[in-house]
C-alpha cells in the first residue's frame, strides 16, 4: 500500500493595522487662532513625503453627536479647500475629490449627517 503525502499548509502571514505604515507622518496641531483659522482646533496627520493624498476626516474628534458638534464638523469640511493647503508640509497636496468622513459612536452619526445630500 502506497503512503499518501499530505501537503504542508502555506505559511501564515500575520499583519496588524497598528503597525507603522510605509509613510512617515507629521502631526500638526492647528488652533482656530492660527493664520489659516479652522473653525475649531484640529489635529492633522500629514505625510512628510511630497505627493497628492486623499483626505480622511474623523468626525469623532470634534463631535459628541449633538447639533452644535454636527455644525462644527460641517464647518471643518467647508474649511478644508481653502484652509488645509496652508497648513500642509511643502510638497504635500490634499486631493479633496477623495475625501473620506469617518466616525465612531456619536461621531459616526455625525459623518452620516454631513454626508446626507438633503
Amino acid at each position: 500500500m502506497a503512503t499518501q503525502q499530505v501537503p504542508e499548509p502555506p505559511p501564515v502571514v500575520v499583519t496588524s493595522v497598528f503597525q507603522p505604515g510605509k509613510l512617515s507622518v507629521e502631526m500638526i496641531p492647528v488652533d482656530h487662532d492660527a493664520l489659516s483659522m479652522p473653525p475649531i482646533p484640529i489635529l492633522i496627520a500629514a505625510p512628510k513625503d511630497a505627493g497628492t493624498y486623499p483626505v480622511a476626516f474623523h468626525t469623532s474628534l470634534v463631535s459628541n453627536g449633538d447639533a452644535d458638534d454636527i455644525a462644527a464638523a460641517a464647518r471643518v469640511t467647508d474649511w478644508l479647500p481653502g484652509g488645509l493647503p496652508a497648513v500642509l508640509p511643502a510638497g504635500v497636496e490634499a486631493d479633496l475629490s477623495r475625501l473620506a468622513l469617518a466616525g465612531h459612536s456619536p461621531g459616526g452619526r455625525t459623518a452620516f449627517v454631513i454626508n446626507d445630500d438633503e
